[in-house]
């Protein structure tokens, strides 16, 4: 435990040291925040719109946070003018999100907004930016103008920046909003307006620095999946105290007290679990060093056993190419779970969002190990359903050992290419494919559907392989984009023999 956690702070330091990666991690957080809200304003729209919502964010002629820009005013009814995208594609680095009056470091006594624009575009006026600040009950509790007249270099490099004072803000939970005006203007009603939440607590560098002790120590033998899940959770805890970029929203308090709470669950010799309630981010066991990110939600103590659904999530990625951000290497449990939801499988199954394939990490091999804990953590019934995004679907159609071993049933959205021998192999394992619109992985499951169905030579096998039907499913929603699909196929799971 000490060395796993000693490692973890010593990559935690080497990130916050790249400066170019760094700031490529905030914009990708920026960027997926706009995909989240163009999935957002995409539900219950006509097939028409999401049509049109897919070919923008698959364009190939715009950069990934402009096509994004323009989907979202195709969503909203106006035009992607220089104004619209400017200020949908303006982020902020927001540091620290969890603000320490008592911290031994001055810096982290206020919360400091750095904007950041992360490419070239039109600036179609002279820039100035509004931030205003709430607390809980929605009470301004600060409001100034700040960065009038600030230049295209200013944005790009993060220079235009405003400080919020928080030595006379009681502890608690804020949010922070930023308005970017131009030549005296307002934004529109329709113009985007960055809006993140923050906190205050004093004492909460000290409770860090504790728990880091804790960890490195904690006074008894951990079985191998309590480990991970603690190392899972401290993960969470360093990004937010190192600067890391957050995953949509911060978090930062609560992961700090699911940590410590869990903690104190094994050093008690309680379950690592004990007490601990909704969507937890933690760590699960590979057999390995590596810990395979993870969000659960945890059941009701009372709960019936359930199916077991994993959603394994897409790398990032910028467009449908290929092309990847700097940073970072694998997408987080959090933004799957953020982005895909349940399925509204809440009260039918015990639903897991794991990190995408990347980082290093040998994604098939690790997750045997991994489900075997889940079913360990959950009152599941025995049935696994692996729901496995793109580059997911790709890394275990290439281990079909792992899919034999794991699924008892398969969702593929995207990608995924199965030969007769894997589909043999499967027996009756059902398996549904999801193309996405405008990606061209798509073609490898209308693949599998041939050969499913024929058309690669006679078929002598029990597998059950269907094609969803083509519909607009915009490539950036991952498994969100067949919502109702996937809750029926996991609804009408054979009963486990």
């Amino acid at each position: 435990m000490t060395r796993a956690l000693g490692a973890l702070l010593l990559c935690a330091a080497a990130a916050m040291a790249q400066g170019p990666v760094y700031r490529e991690r905030w914009a990708d957080m920026h960027l997926e925040r706009m995909r989240e809200l163009v999935l957002r304003e995409s539900r219950a729209r006509d097939d028409a719109t999401l049509q049109a919502v897919a070919g923008l964010v698959a364009d190939g002629k715009d950069t990934p946070f402009q096509a994004a820009a323009r989907a979202l005013a195709r969503l909203r009814g106006v035009a992607a003018d220089d104004a619209f995208v400017l200020r949908a594609c303006t982020g902020a680095f927001v540091l620290p999100e969890v603000v320490d009056p008592a911290s031994s470091r001055a810096d982290c006594h206020a919360l400091h907004l750095s904007m950041q624009l992360p490419h070239v575009l039109p600036i179609p006026g002279e820039v100035e930016f509004e931030v205003a600040a709430f607390d809980g009950a929605g009470e301004c509790v600060h409001r100034a103008r700040f960065g009038k007249g600030a230049k295209l270099e200013d944005l790009r490099m993060a220079y235009t920046s405003h400080e919020v004072p928080a030595a006379e803000l009681p502890d608690g939970r804020y949010r922070v909003r930023v308005a970017l005006w131009l030549d005296g203007r307002e934004p529109r009603a329709t113009d985007p307006v960055l809006e993140y939440p923050f906190f205050v607590l004093r004492g909460y560098e000290q409770r860090v620095v504790a728990l880091r002790e804790h960890a490195a120590s904690p006074g008894r033998e951990l079985s191998p999946t309590a480990r991970a899940v603690i190392v899972g959770m401290m993960l969470e805890v360093e990004r937010a105290f190192q600067g890391e970029a957050f995953d949509g929203e911060s978090d930062g308090v609560a992961d700090l007290e699911r940590a410590e709470h869990a903690l104190a669950n094994v050093i008690d010799g309680r379950p690592v679990l004990d007490g601990l309630h909704g969507a937890v981010p933690l760590g699960l066991p590979t057999g390995g060093a590596d810990v395979l990110g993870a969000v659960v939600a945890l059941p009701p103590a009372d709960a019936a056993p359930r199916p077991l659904v994993v959603v394994a999530g897409m790398a990032p990625a910028t467009s449908v190419d290929g092309a990847r951000p700097l940073a970072p290497e694998a997408r987080s449990a959090r933004w799957v779970w953020r982005r895909d939801g349940d399925f509204g499988l809440r009260d039918d199954a015990r639903v897991v969002w794991l990190q995408s394939p990347g980082g290093g990490l040998r994604y098939a091999q690790a997750l045997p190990t991994a489900v075997a804990a889940l079913h360990d953590l959950l009152r599941t019934d025995g049935r696994t359903v692996l729901v496995l995004e793109l580059e997911a679907a790709v890394a275990l159609c290439f281990s079909p050992d792992v899919l034999q071993q794991v699924a008892s049933g398969v969702v593929l959205v995207g990608a995924g290419a199965l030969a007769q021998p894997v589909l043999r192999r499967l027996g009756e394992v059902p398996v549904l494919g999801v193309p996405l619109s405008g990606h061209p992985s798509g073609a490898a499951l209308r693949f599998t559907a041939d050969v499913a169905g024929g058309k690669q030579g006679p078929v002598d096998w029990s597998c059950r392989f269907e094609l969803a039907p083509d519909a607009p499913r915009p490539w950036v929603f991952g498994a969100a984009a067949a919502r109702d699909r996937i809750a029926a196929f996991v609804r009408a799971l054979p009963p486990k023999r």
